[in-house]
């Protein structure tokens, strides 16, 4: 059995441009406790991964934004 302290997730990140590409790596240990892991099931440990992890992680090299202009200003 592998040693939880040891699990590695590898992150990629790329939005269409060569220079735009990100990969890390970081320990699940770092994210979660091994006894809160092993209460996930296998879907919920990939749901886990995806959105605790990757999503935080992508945040921080994206910034998005999304508003209505004033149409006064047209």
């Amino acid at each position: 059995m592998t040693d939880f302290n040891q699990i590695k997730i590898k992150l990629k990140l790329s939005i269409g441009f060569p220079v735009a590409n990100r990969e890390e790596e970081t320990f699940l240990s770092e994210h979660i406790s091994e006894e809160e892991w092993n209460k996930l099931g296998f879907f919920e440990k990939d749901e886990f991964i995806q959105n605790e992890i990757l999503r935080e992680w992508a945040y921080d090299y994206i910034e998005m934004s999304a508003y209505i202009e004033d149409e006064a200003n047209d």
